[in-house]
């Protein structure tokens, strides 16, 4: 019998299986591992629900949902959500009375885990959303998504194996302006990175109604263009689209360096103003490349690749260092499992100079190394606050579900000093817990930063527990991460 939770996954794996048997069993493969690690660290990891579903084809369709303890939050905006879909059909009938669904899924910038996600919508939310009266997607918008009896209630939220965000019985508010800007201005521009890969990746999402209509792969990187070419008009999964032809390379975020170049489409609309300078006067790109599958080239096996979203276009020095810093955190957090503390702040600048010298080389950039600012590697670090944080001899991350926690706790600041006092105290902690054999974790109530802190949220006698489980919640995004990026 099929768990009410996991209908729309084992429909999709069902309409997956059929679509690209290959992702199919890539997506299989790497559940059953992420279930394998999860059984192997459970004291390190909340609890997860896990779903074995047999589907029409007689297979086990594997699938789990993961909670959360605090506030999450999505970023939405047209280029984001370009490709989304919304469906419905008859559900059944009762007595003379004929009962219909229907359902929303849009992409989105999941903030909260750092990646690109599908968020599902039912009913009067997915109608609202939809109405071709409304301009929902005009503008940027950063979403909160918590419990409607308050934010010291657990979410219900629940993010499922196939990158789909169940908002449940969850209320929706707008973000407050602290922290959308964290969200869309520090942590998707220069903290979400994502390298191409085989099968089913963490950014994976997929379009279906009655059947499967597309699937994106998504990466995000820098991009430079070699040559710029015509203009035309592509239909991809029903949507007319307006791109530019163009050769380009990007940075592979598993290596640093730049890779070949490629041939690529760009969509019109955000590069319009490139098509007249020359490719050496053209910015670094900053942004999401979309690999698309759809029923029209999945025959041929020859996948349309999109340039789609820009996070910003930068032409300098201190462009690259911001943009180098930011890369070189997410390798490090996805690679060595980072709870907070990244690197040494020593080690963590010569690295990032290191890389910005291989790359002004590699775009025989002329500019001054040091684009007349004072202290270019201080400067930048301090304007991805509070993204990366520095104490004088570390560098910290700050994981972006830590600012649901923050949120929840009332620990959110306007003020930059207070704030980074705040995270000071907080990040260290919570790399002290990570080192705590599990049964000995409560004793975080001796350590120094956890007095200091406990006494700004009013002694809570939760929030220890509290503490423990956003710890837990690092652990798990960093293995979602980490297992679907294999």
């Amino acid at each position: 019998m099929t768990d009410s939770k996991s209908k729309i996954e084992s429909r999709a794996g069902r309409l997956l299986q059929g679509f690209d048997n290959g992702m199919y069993y890539d997506y299989s493969k790497k559940t059953k591992l992420f279930h394998k690690e999860y059984n192997d660290n459970k004291n390190d990891l909340p609890f997860i629900n896990f779903v074995d579903d047999e589907i029409v084809t007689g297979e086990m369709f594997p699938a789990f949902y993961a909670e959360f303890n605090e506030p999450v939050y999505i970023t939405i905006t047209n280029p984001l959500s370009m490709f989304r879909n919304h469906s419905g059909g008859f559900a059944g009938k009762k007595g003379s009375e004929h009962f219909f669904f229907q359902y929303g899924l849009i992409p989105v910038y999941f903030a909260s885990m750092n990646t690109m996600s599908m968020l599902k919508l039912y009913q009067t939310r997915a109608a609202k959303i939809f109405d071709p009266s409304s301009s929902f997607f005009d503008d940027m918008k950063c979403i909160e998504l918590s419990n409607k009896k308050g934010d010291k209630n657990p979410n219900p939220v629940k993010f499922s194996s196939m990158n789909i965000i169940e908002q449940s019985t969850a209320k929706e508010n707008l973000a407050n302006e602290t922290i959308s800007n964290w969200f869309y201005h520090k942590f998707f521009k220069y903290g979400f990175w994502l390298q191409p890969g085989k099968g089913f990746t963490p950014s994976t999402h997929i379009e279906f109604g009655k059947k499967m209509n597309a699937i994106f792969k998504l990466s995000k990187s820098v991009y430079v263009i070699d040559k710029l070419g015509i203009k035309e008009k592509i239909f991809v999964s029903g949507n007319e689209i307006e791109v530019y032809n163009a050769d380009v390379r990007g940075v592979w975020v598993d290596t640093l360096h730049f890779g070949r170049s490629f041939k690529t489409k760009i969509e019109a609309s955000i590069y319009d103003k490139l098509i007249e300078k020359e490719p050496s006067e053209i910015p670094i790109l900053n942004g999401i490349l979309m690999e698309i599958r759809d029923s029209k080239n999945m025959a041929e096996r020859k996948f349309e690749r999109i340039l789609t979203v820009s996070a910003g276009n930068m032409l300098s020095y201190f462009d690259m260092v911001l943009l180098a810093s930011g890369m070189l955190c997410y390798r490090t957090c996805r690679d060595m499992n980072v709870i907070s503390r990244v690197s040494n702040a020593k080690g963590f600048q010569e690295n990032v100079e290191r890389i910005c010298k291989d790359w002004a080389r590699e775009l025989n950039f002329s500019g001054s190394l040091s684009d007349k600012i004072d202290n270019v590697f201080q400067t930048a670090i301090d304007m991805q606050f509070p993204m990366l944080v520095v104490d004088g001899s570390s560098v910290y991350f700050t994981n972006p579900i830590i600012v649901g926690f923050l949120k929840k706790w009332n620990l959110v600041e306007n003020n930059i000093e207070t704030q980074k006092s705040i995270l000071l105290m907080l990040l260290p902690l919570l790399e002290t817990i990570s080192k705590l054999p599990w049964k000995e974790r409560t004793k975080i109530s001796r350590d120094e930063n956890y007095k200091k802190l406990i006494k700004l949220v009013g002694n809570d006698p939760k929030f220890s527990s509290s503490l423990i489980k956003l710890f837990k919640e690092i652990r798990m995004s960093n293995l979602i991460r980490k297992t679907y990026q294999t």
